[in-house]
């Protein structure tokens, strides 16, 4: 709880948006767990979570922000400032990550009959002699494996991933193309040592505790840009 001789809406906003809002609200582990989880279920009763904080009905962040001015660790920062910063992105992760998961429930599901029983009618008769089918050299198995290990695709920007020692396109290019756009993280990628799309594809293989260290304790990611960066690892992993 903040200290008695704190007056309502009294803590300044910081200049820069912090890197951690528990350091900057200077409140202990307990009191930001338990205000952030206030911050959710108030986002979840009030918000649509398939819209960005930007396109959300005024009505709606009033009724929030009044419920944040009568909380009693949040009611002493000014215009309550922390919730702005949370609520933001945490409105921001869940549009994202629904968008991600119907993004890729369309790529497993298809028409969304991919999982059903082929009919009837689509049985092959086996009473019919089956066409003999000429072997292409070019077409072979073995041909077909050695392309593939070659090259992948990338669904996510629908590029050539080239093998290592093969020559790749422009990683800036590539992180431009990815929806959502990664252009803005090329420099924290180049610190973490990624900078050919062959290494961007060796991170979708990493265990996903390895590459969250990466994305947060190595590149220093915010929350939202994790979530973005997932969004387009989970693609290559398909």
């Amino acid at each position: 709880m903040a200290p008695p001789q704190m007056l309502p809406n009294s803590i300044p906003r910081p200049n820069t948006k912090p890197t951690s809002l528990q350091t900057a609200m200077n409140v202990d582990r307990e009191q930001f767990r338990a205000t952030t989880l206030f911050l959710r279920e108030l986002a979840t009763q009030h918000l649509d979570l398939t819209q960005y904080f930007s396109t959300q009905c005024p009505r709606a962040i009033d009724r929030v922000m009044q419920e944040v001015r009568k909380h009693p660790i949040l009611q002493y920062y000014v215009d309550g400032w922390p919730a702005d910063i949370y609520v933001r992105d945490w409105v921001s992760r869940q549009v994202l990550r629904n968008r991600r998961d119907c993004h890729l429930g369309d790529m497993h599901d298809g028409t969304g009959k991919a999982n059903e029983p082929p009919s009837q009618g689509s049985q092959p008769n086996p009473s019919q002699p089956r066409p003999q089918v000429r072997s292409d050299p070019e077409t072979s198995p073995r041909c077909v494996r050695e392309d593939r290990s070659a090259t992948a695709i990338s669904p996510a920007a629908g590029h050539v991933l080239h093998a290592p020692g093969s020559k790749d396109p422009s990683f800036r290019t590539f992180l431009k193309s990815c929806r959502p756009s990664l252009r803005p993280l090329r420099s924290e990628f180049r610190r973490a040592g990624i900078k050919t799309v062959g290494d961007f594809a060796r991170m979708a293989r990493l265990e996903a505790k390895y590459r969250e260290r990466l994305l947060r304790e190595w590149m220093r990611l915010t929350d939202l840009e994790v979530v973005e960066v997932e969004m387009i690892l989970d693609t290559m992993k398909l």
